[in-house]
Order: C-alpha cells, then sequence, then structure tokens
C-alpha cells in the first residue's frame, strides 16, 4: 500500500514538472534550422565572399553533397574563366576553381556535367596558352643570354616534385611560385599571396574537372540498371567520352592520364575502344599503366594488359611503380599475389610499400571469396 502511494507521488511530481516546464523545440528542429542557416550562408559566399568564403562554401557544398548547389556551382566554376581580368583576381584563382570541381564531382549530380564540359574546353585553352607563353618566354630569355631559367608548367602544384623526391611533400614545396615573389615580399595578409601560395596552376585544374566528369559518369554506369535513370544514361556516357577524347593525344602526359582515368569511368565498349587504340601509341609509361587498368576495370580477361601493369611493378621510376601498385589495389586480382610480394620486397620507399601491402590484402581476400 505505502508503495502504491509512493508511486503516485512520484507520478504526480513528475506530471507537474512537465506543466511548469516551458515547452522547447526539439533537438531536430534545431538541427534542421541550422543547417537551412548554414546552407544559405554557405551560398551567399560562394556567390559574392572573397577568397577565403569561396574556398570554404566549395569545401562544405562538396561535402553535404546537396542538390540544390550543382547549378550555383556550376556557374561559379565557369565564371571568369575565358575572362583575362577576372582571371587575375584572387577570387578566380585556379586553386578557387579546383575546389568547386571538386564539390561537383563529390555530389555527382549529372545536371553538373554541361558546366564541367564547358569549364574543361576553356580551361584546355588556357592550358595551351600557359605552354605557348612559357615556350616564347624561354627562347626570348635565350636570345638575351640570360641566366634566368623558365620553368614549366607541365606537372600540377604544390611543389611540381620532380622524379627521384624522397617524400610527398619537401622543403621546396613553393619553388614554383617562386618567380613571381621575385619582385615582391609575400604578405600573408593578402588574400592574392596566400592562394598563389597553394600553387596551384590549370594542370591542377583541369584534371580536377576531369576527374568530377569521370565521378558523375561512374555513378550513372552503375545506375545504368535502374529504368528511372537507363533512359538518358547512354548519353550522358557518350557525352563524357566525346568530351574527354581530345585530351588523351595532349603533349604533357598528366593531362592524359587525367583524361584515361575519365574515360575508365564510363564503363562502355566504346571507351574500352578508345583505351586499347590509345595504348598502342602511347608512350609514356605511367599513362600506359593507367590505360591498361582502365582496360581491365572493363574486362578482366585482358591478359597483355595485366602483364603491361605487372612489368611495371619493377619499373625504374617510383611513379610508374606507384601508378602500378595502386591499379593493383583498385583491381584486387587474386593471381597477382606473387608479383606484389616480390614488389614488396624490392621497394624502397615507404609510401609505395604501403600500397602495395593494401594491394596484397586486397589480392589474398579476392581469393578467398566465393566468385561473384
Amino acid at each position: 500500500m505505502k508503495s502504491q502511494k509512493l508511486i503516485s507521488l512520484v507520478l504526480c511530481l513528475i506530471a507537474s514538472m512537465a506543466v511548469l516546464s516551458p515547452i522547447k523545440a526539439g533537438s531536430e528542429d534545431d538541427a534542421r534550422r541550422n543547417n537551412e542557416i548554414a546552407l544559405l550562408r554557405s551560398a551567399r559566399e560562394l556567390e559574392f565572399g572573397n577568397t577565403d568564403e569561396k574556398i570554404r562554401a566549395a569545401q562544405y557544398m562538396g561535402s553535404v553533397k546537396s542538390r540544390r548547389f550543382v547549378r550555383l556551382l556550376g556557374s561559379e566554376l565557369r565564371n571568369g574563366l575565358d575572362n583575362p581580368e577576372l582571371r587575375r583576381t584572387p577570387t578566380h584563382n585556379p586553386y578557387v576553381k579546383y575546389q568547386i570541381a571538386w564539390a561537383l564531382g563529390n555530389i555527382g549530380h549529372p545536371d553538373a556535367l554541361p558546366d564541367l564540359f564547358a569549364a574543361l574546353e576553356i580551361t584546355g585553352k588556357l592550358l595551351d596558352e600557359s605552354i605557348k607563353e612559357t615556350e616564347d618566354l624561354r627562347k626570348s630569355e635565350e636570345g638575351k643570354n640570360s641566366w634566368r631559367v623558365i620553368l614549366d608548367h607541365n606537372k600540377p602544384g604544390p611543389a611540381l616534385l620532380r622524379d627521384g623526391a624522397l617524400y610527398p611533400a619537401s622543403p621546396d614545396v613553393y619553388w614554383s611560385v617562386a618567380d613571381e615573389f621575385k619582385r615582391e615580399t609575400v604578405d600573408m595578409s593578402d588574400e592574392g599571396h596566400r592562394v598563389r601560395l597553394e600553387g596551384y596552376n590549370y594542370l591542377n585544374l583541369i584534371s580536377a574537372i576531369m576527374r568530377a566528369i569521370g565521378e558523375i559518369t561512374l555513378k550513372q554506369s552503375q545506375n545504368f540498371m535502374n529504368s528511372r535513370h537507363a533512359g538518358n544514361t547512354q548519353s550522358i556516357l557518350d557525352s563524357s567520352l566525346n568530351a574527354l577524347k581530345p585530351f588523351i593525344n595532349h603533349p604533357i602526359p598528366l593531362v592524359r592520364a587525367a583524361a584515361i582515368s575519365g574515360i575508365c569511368n564510363v564503363r562502355s565498349l566504346q571507351s574500352a575502344i578508345v583505351l586499347e587504340d590509345q595504348f598502342k601509341k602511347e608512350e609514356d609509361p605511367l599513362v600506359k599503366v593507367r590505360i591498361s587498368y582502365g582496360i581491365l576495370v572493363i574486362d578482366k580477361s585482358k591478359f597483355e594488359y595485366y602483364r603491361t601493369i605487372i612489368e611495371s611493378l619493377h619499373s625504374p621510376l617510383r611513379s610508374v611503380r606507384t601508378e602500378a601498385a595502386i591499379s593493383l589495389r583498385e583491381l584486387a586480382m587474386g593471381e597477382a599475389v606473387h608479383e606484389l610480394e616480390e614488389a614488396l620486397t624490392l621497394e624502397q620507399y615507404h609510401e609505395v610499400r604501403t600500397i602495395l601491402q593494401e594491394a596484397i590484402h586486397n589480392a589474398q581476400l579476392n581469393i578467398l571469396l566465393p566468385i561473384q
């Protein structure tokens, strides 16, 4: 009896506390409101913000992967690319555009492709202009018997690392932009100086655009069996392939490699034919490995391309060995275990050894797991 009275008293106290306590919004409502505020702020910063705000906004949009940003990001990516005056401003630096292209690829919506195709065409022309300007400047300096060394921007920044560098980043990480600051002191309070020190050039940007096209196209390829997407999928695959094909003959090997990566994600018979034709005339060993990987992704029975990757594990160039190790890690082919273990025994660089260990693990899993 006493226990029943005690329980009744406790229930009355709880009820009175509930009546007297103020009504508060639930955590779900707060989260929804805060999220909406953050979305609106990032949209405003991307369109009207300074350099740092645009970078932060693009990174946020790519992280939340909201489709509502696709057209805004695409418009901002193209904005100013074909305007020489705007291109010189910090807010239109290749590093800023790189973040925007990354965000579009991370969101992965096909409506971003037209803007990416347009940006790819413009950036390709800018890269060609940069190559010509460098060549003309070198000839001019040689004609004057100048001591000045003209650097080719034929590798992505920062660092523009050469073969034989021990670490992924080095103490001379800013050497690729040092020439720009010979006549002025670096001012870290200047947003233009800060973004230039990132060292990103149009090679970085074109690679990011191609990667974004590839990521979006891959998602469409994976959705091919979904009736909601199947009707438009083939036209998307064809459009992406046609946009990337002109760059597989570019004079800079890393541009060809980026284009090959995008074509690998098309995952169609037409893309396999393009890759096999390119393999026959390709001379750069790293690009040949990437082509081989793309063909094997589509058809693992192509043994001759598997042998190309295996042989590349023993290349004297670290970059080629790294590319081969990454390819085998992603392919996860059980028959490569012994060759990978031998390559691991011989490898001197820690970063490449780590990739080889991951590749061995994936290959061993492929042996153990049943065929699907």
